[in-house]
């Protein structure tokens, strides 16, 4: 094996419980609170979505799980066990991988470059440390094939992919370290229907093979599609949370704008309840 290979500290699992419990999360900037009450699970071999307006907090969740933001109040479990992230780096440790809206690739660089950035594979050689780029190569090409079941040139820059193969190789990145949760946001903006399919594809087959998957969408009928779980928000609270099926796009689309109730186990807190102007 080469040096500096990259592994997941998970804590140890608990029979019977959600892989992921949020609990009563609050967030503040300065005095205005933009998130409040916030408590929903994650199963693994789930597909959830987050879904709300622009301003509903859906990036603001995203960040305390990735470890951008600390809550200022409430508790996440992990597997079972309290979990408090102080960076990134803690939540990458902890098994949560994060694919952001914007991909974060360098087009100038190689696919396996763009997969292996910051996280280089190396061997001694007399008096120096070398990258081991056919090992990366091997490795970065097994892995977007284990994922689309396609085969790749993992040689070919960046900058000549598609949207889908560039969303492809960016979930590959945040697969390498095998974490357990996937937090992907918006992956399938700007795509073709053809693009969007295999993005589906992919994110069935994280969810096949276990991990959860949790995902910011716009896009109400491919939330419907996609999701086995909807997690509605509105000023910063979840105002629903809801199984395939159980709800209508309709639904949906009037309890995230604050009218009706969502289909569900539990009765939430609604706009009616407050007029804080919350984000």
């Amino acid at each position: 094996m080469t040096e500096n290979s990259p592994s997941a500290v998970l804590p140890p699992p608990r029979a019977g419980l959600p892989h992921l419990d949020v609990s009563a999360v609050v967030h503040r900037f300065g005095g205005r609170t933009v998130l409040e009450d916030v408590t929903f699970s994650l199963n693994p071999g789930e597909v959830a979505c987050l879904v709300g307006e622009n301003g509903a907090g859906k990036s603001t969740i995203v960040n305390i799980l990735g470890g951008v933001l600390r809550p200022a109040g409430g508790v996440i479990h992990l597997a079972g066990s309290p979990v408090a992230f102080g960076s990134p780096a803690d939540a990458l440790r902890a098994g949560i991988g994060i694919v952001y809206q914007d991909l974060a690739l360098c087009d100038n660089l190689t696919i396996s470059e763009n997969i292996f950035l910051a996280r280089e594979r190396t061997r001694r050689v007399p008096l120096v440390r070398a990258l081991s780029r056919r090992d990366m190569e091997a490795e970065a090409a097994a892995l977007l094939t284990s994922l689309t079941g396609a085969s790749w040139d993992v040689n070919q820059k960046v900058s000549r992919l598609s949207g889908g193969q560039r969303q492809s190789v960016a979930i590959a990145r945040a697969v390498l370290l095998d974490p357990s949760i996937i937090i992907l946001d918006e992956p399938t903006a700007a795509l073709s229907v053809r693009h969007v399919e295999e993005v589906h594809r992919l994110i069935r087959g994280l969810a096949e093979r276990g991990r959860c998957v949790l995902l910011i969408l716009h896009d109400l009928n491919e939330v419907a599609e996609l999701a086995d779980k909807v997690i509605a928000l509105r000023h910063g609270r979840v105002i629903g949370v809801s199984e395939r099926g159980a709800y209508t796009v309709d639904q949906l689309l009037l309890a995230i704008n604050g009218v009706g109730q969502l289909p569900g186990p539990q009765v939430y807190r609604t706009d009616k309840d407050s007029t804080r102007d919350l984000d």
